[in-house]
């Protein structure tokens, strides 16, 4: 629908939100809203509010922050919670105007501001970590992120930091080179840490991988950078949606914290509040390669051997070569007495 609009026209969209890309939502995000009436937007939604907004927006959910109806002669108390315990979709959507809302979702924006941290710890191992939309048209049609995140990994508490992250649709080939090269720069040389690995979302089957290992290296070689060991992961296998719960699990298990200063800080924490009804989730899920297997380390315990003790024999400690058969029956004795033992164990 192309509507022509004359100086002293008012168009109106009336409809309820049901994605993050929905005709609702994306109209607020790309338009922005100059002033809202009824209830205010949740805190989700707070970016959409502009001084040089286009739209007037009246919002009415069914229920306001506080949970009491706000239009209580339509929904009752009783029909929000009746709605909410039968169907979580709908209530997040109709009745909140929040799709992915509540249970729906692993992580919440609240959750997630309280990893924020004011610093991160320097001198560890870092990976990167990459989804790279350019090499496929289908992507940049869509307006897929290219993406280039920095995490910090902790050797032995089993926490990361996300620190550092380069993010754009508008890329060309030539951008994601010098960003590339930028973002290997910074952290080989300027912060002097070791990128223990590079990965990005890999070809099915062909020399795709090969090819772009070859490119990556040939930006490494002719600006006299190391090039870390690349890992090519097959994100097609799994369902993006799952492969980001995932992730998002170690989130909520407290293993994860977000640098206050790292760019697109936010465009990450929407992302991971919003699993499987965000627009865009390209920066999730080049972060959700962070708990990939050849990467990340769970936590282990400082100074603890970690293979078991040496199998010891009763008499280890006690039996000598002096010893006397009645000398070992009382040492085996004082250490696993008679009447612990059952009868049928017990040959005198």
């Amino acid at each position: 629908m192309f509507p022509v609009l004359l100086n002293d026209s008012l168009f109106i969209i009336v409809g309820t939100p049901y994605r993050d890309n929905d005709v609702i939502i994306s109209t607020m995000r790309k338009h922005g809203v100059r002033e809202v009436a009824g209830e205010p937007l949740p805190k989700r939604y707070a970016a959409f509010e502009r001084e040089d907004g286009r739209w007037d927006l009246y919002h009415m959910p069914a229920q306001n922050a506080d949970g009491n109806p706000t239009l209580p002669s339509i929904w009752t108390r009783e029909d929000i919670d009746g709605f909410r315990a039968d169907d979580v979709h709908f209530y997040a959507s109709q009745l909140l105007l929040q799709p992915g809302s509540g249970k729906l979702q692993i992580l919440s924006i609240d959750d997630i501001e309280n990893m924020i941290v004011d610093t991160f710890p320097r001198g560890f191992a870092v990976s990167m970590h990459m989804d790279t939309a350019i090499k496929d048209s289908d992507k940049i049609g869509k307006g897929d992120d290219n993406v280039i995140l920095i995490v910090v990994h902790h050797p032995t508490s089993g926490e990361i930091w996300f620190v550092d992250a380069a993010v754009s649709n508008e890329w060309t080939i030539d951008d994601f080179n010098r960003y590339f090269v930028e973002m290997i720069r910074k952290w080989q040389k300027k912060r002097r840490c070791r990128i223990k690995a590079l990965t990005d979302d890999g070809a099915i089957g062909g020399k795709g991988n090969a090819i772009w290992r070859s490119h990556l290296e040939g930006l490494c070689r002719e600006h006299g950078l190391i090039m870390p060991h690349f890992i090519p992961i097959n994100r097609a296998g799994k369902r993006k949606a799952i492969r980001i719960s995932e992730a998002a699990a170690h989130w909520v298990a407290g293993r994860v914290k977000v640098w206050a200063g790292m760019p697109h800080k936010d465009k990450l924490i929407e992302q991971m509040s919003l699993i499987d009804v965000s627009q865009f989730d390209d920066m999730a899920d080049a972060g959700a390669d962070a708990f990939h297997e050849d990467i990340y380390r769970p936590a282990t315990k400082i100074g603890v051997h970690e293979q078991p003790p040496r199998v010891r024999l009763p008499f280890d400690e006690v039996l000598k070569s002096r010893f006397s058969n009645d000398d070992a029956r009382r040492a085996y004795d004082n250490d696993v007495p008679l009447s612990e033992l059952p009868e049928e164990e017990c040959p005198w």
